[in-house]
């Protein structure tokens, strides 16, 4: 055998099996992870928009209805971000039925004086979860 073919034979050995070994790991992740997908915004009056859904289309559907939503410029929503979150599926499950049973238009929104109040009362580290809080131990 030439070493051409030899390094040819080498190289598709190698992928072959680089190539199964993600198509395995990308399986048994996609068994045990789920996407999450996040969305806040902001209105011009200072107000604050947040949701969750495991459905990227939903939750973009949701977040955009509620930049046209209201007739008042001061409600219109001025930013809006979403992001995706990994999550296992059992506890994403779980997340997302709470949150439905808190939230079930799909969104909270926060009054711009109710998040002052809740930034203040982290900063303060009154709140459990405070990233202050983690910061100091």
């Amino acid at each position: 055998m030439n070493t051409k073919t030899t390094l040819t034979i080498l190289s598709f050995l190698l992928f072959t099996t680089i190539s199964v070994q993600s198509q395995i790991a990308q399986k048994q992740s996609s068994n045990e992870f789920t996407e999450f997908f996040r969305f806040n915004a902001t209105t011009y009056s200072g107000d604050r928009i947040f949701g969750i859904h495991p459905n990227k289309e939903k939750a973009v559907q949701i977040a955009t209805s509620l930049m046209f939503q209201e007739n008042n410029s001061e409600d219109i929503v001025k930013e809006l971000k979403i992001s995706t979150e990994i999550i296992e599926k059992k506890k994403g499950a779980l997340v997302y039925k709470r949150f439905k049973k808190l939230c079930p238009n799909g969104y909270r929104i926060i009054s711009k004086d109710e998040f002052s109040k809740l930034t203040a009362i982290e900063k303060e580290g009154l709140l459990g979860n405070s990233s202050l809080l983690r910061e100091k131990n």
